[in-house]
């Protein structure tokens, strides 16, 4: 897949008119690429779009300017787009209805490493924490970004249609399910033999 450049982005004059629709495109793009497990973990599955949009809106918000500045964000943010031969993944535990967030978080210390997927007859694929990619505020409301290896008999059984489940085999937090149809469709195109 390939990385984003700065030419790919609306100017702020320009966005303030296409913000809308843009952001309506990629809801919709986002729908299948968005897995809840259990009862408060989101697992949003990264592309070149959905991280182009996060930029877009930091680059208003931050006000960063179109020159080095840019170029040297891109340069984080491109290690969020999958390669072709993994999944990379943004993880957020959602607690706001939890007595005590930071108690919650202490229990549930080292999940980002507990996740995995797994394809058909496959063993689990464990998720590696991408942590240096993180912003520290982020981390403290439990965010975290990780991926998932995937070998090349792996994307050939996803491309064939094996059943994909993804789960997390934390202690204090076990949880699995199976990917639906529509969702291991979109998941796909971020496979390398499926580039456009």
């Amino acid at each position: 897949m390939t990385k984003l450049t700065p030419e790919e982005f609306y100017s702020y004059e320009d966005y303030s008119t296409k913000r809308h629709l843009f952001s309506q495109v990629v809801k919709e793009h986002k729908a299948n690429r968005h897995i809840h497990l259990g009862t408060c973990l989101d697992l949003h599955f990264e592309d070149k779009l959905t991280v182009k949009y996060q930029l877009q809106e930091r680059l208003v918000a931050d006000r960063i300017s179109f020159d080095e500045q840019l170029v040297s964000v891109l340069e984080t943010y491109n290690k969020l787009i999958p390669d072709g031969k993994n999944w990379k993944v943004t993880i957020h535990l959602s607690l706001e209805g939890e007595t005590s967030c930071q108690d919650r978080l202490m229990q549930l210390i080292g999940l980002e490493n507990k996740l995995w997927v797994q394809v058909g007859h496959f063993p689990k694929i464990f998720s590696l924490s991408d942590d240096s990619l993180a912003d520290g505020e982020k981390m403290k409301m439990g965010f975290h970004h990780v991926r998932f290896e995937l070998a090349d008999d792996v994307i050939t059984a996803i491309n064939s249609g094996e059943v994909v489940s993804v789960g997390c085999d934390h202690r204090n937090y076990p949880y699995k399910s199976r990917l639906t149809q529509a969702q291991q469709i979109a998941l796909r195109k971020d496979l390398e033999m499926n580039f456009n």
